[in-house]
């Protein structure tokens, strides 16, 4: 009777084994802590048509909105892979409550990268990074690499990358070597973008 129990019970447990992530590059929501990097966000890319603009400009002469999450990503990158969907769903679900988000296709064709974003159904706006190839040498000229650098990122080719601004405040910025863990972001969405409902006696 007892053996027919423990082998139920471990029969039972086998059903509730956490899903293996040993693939993915789950990393958490860190505080950027040198002011300086604020200088280094508002760096060029360049739309679909050519065009070379600075990613915050329209920001900075408009307004900040509550949160602004700049996402790193390469169309070859399995965890970009991994993640697109879930930010494209964050997206859609988020932005009616102050929250924009700005790919940048960094390592990617244009061609190939416009192919991953109708693949994930991204509505977010997207731009192309300083390099369209997997090229190591180049690699380390981009901004992407620097700001990396800076946050002692020592991945490879370290995509996803996100980096998130508060409110367009410099001294609330924070960044995500990886993919974001849903539950992390879900809080951190709640803390910067529900308003607080306040009663007065």
């Amino acid at each position: 009777m007892v053996l027919i129990a423990v082998f139920i019970i471990v029969n039972v447990s086998l059903l509730f084994v956490p899903p293996d992530t040993s693939d993915h590059e789950y990393s958490t929501i860190q505080r950027v802590n040198d002011p300086s990097i604020w200088n280094d966000l508002n760096f060029i890319v360049e739309t679909l048509a050519g065009d070379e603009i600075k990613i915050l400009d329209h920001f900075e002469e408009e307004g900040y909105p509550k949160l602004v999450i700049l996402s790193f990503m390469a169309e070859w990158c399995k965890n970009c892979n991994y993640e697109a969907s879930f930010l494209g769903n964050i997206y859609r679900s988020w932005h009616n409550k102050g929250l924009e988000m700005l790919v940048i296709a960094e390592y990617s064709e244009p061609g190939k990268f416009e192919l991953f974003v109708k693949r994930h159904s991204l509505p977010m706006p997207w731009y192309l990074g300083q390099v369209r190839l997997k090229d190591r040498e180049k690699r380390e000229s981009t901004m992407h690499y620097r700001l990396r650098s800076v946050l002692m990122d020592k991945r490879g080719w370290g995509t996803p990358f996100h980096i998130l601004i508060a409110g367009g405040d410099g001294s609330k910025v924070y960044f995500v070597n990886g993919e974001f863990r849903e539950s992390d972001l879900l809080f951190f969405l709640n803390e910067h973008l529900v308003e607080t409902a306040t009663t007065q006696d």
